[in-house]
């Protein structure tokens, strides 16, 4: 069974039933207005045999929940007029700070629990913040998994060490009214 860990840090708040029987260490990361603790329920319901971690974004989205970096709602609002999006043309602000963020996180658990594979699985933005991290800070990862995710600024991401020898499970939904299906397949690509 898993073992939940709520807060960013391992040594704060955790829930440490058993984790003397984890086989594997991952980190789930929120989407935009989402928070923590939303992801719970899916991660309980797979049964792994992992410590996890679900840190909460560092920026709070005015009774929705929280984000990753800054997002310009009105903006927003307008790109998806015109319906669901592919944001690989996307810089958004502050998305260097999540990195670090994430990778303080990675270090911290790697630290805690050596010897363990460590897997991040992102949900939206917090897909994004995962393999932006993995492309292009030097964490130890070993493996990732994109829910309902899009490429982010590619030419950055294009510029990154790759993720060749590194397994990754991208999924996503046709109807997503946010991120387009195709820009899940251009992400699994």
């Amino acid at each position: 069974a898993a073992v939940l860990a709520s807060s960013r840090s391992p040594s704060e708040g955790a829930i440490w039933s058993s984790p003397s029987a984890a086989r594997m260490l991952a980190i789930f990361l929120h989407g935009y207005t989402m928070d923590a603790e939303d992801l719970k329920p899916m991660a309980a319901a797979l049964g792994l045999p992992a410590v996890i971690w679900f840190p909460r974004g560092p920026v709070a989205v005015p009774g929705r929940g929280r984000s990753w970096w800054p997002v310009d709602d009105e903006r927003r609002s307008a790109q998806l007029r015109a319906g669901a999006r592919d944001l690989h043309a996307e810089y958004p602000r502050g998305r260097s700070g999540a990195r670090l963020l994430l990778r303080s996180l990675i270090e911290e658990v790697r630290a805690a629990h050596p010897g363990l594979p460590l897997f991040l699985v992102g949900f939206s933005q917090g897909g994004m913040l995962a393999c932006e991290t993995a492309l292009l800070e030097p964490v130890d990862v070993d493996g990732l998994a994109l829910l309902s995710s899009s490429r982010l600024a590619s030419a950055d991401w294009n510029q990154g060490k790759g993720l060749e020898n590194m397994p990754v499970f991208v999924s996503h939904g046709r109807n997503d009214p946010n991120i387009s299906f195709s820009a899940g397949e251009e992400l699994r690509d």
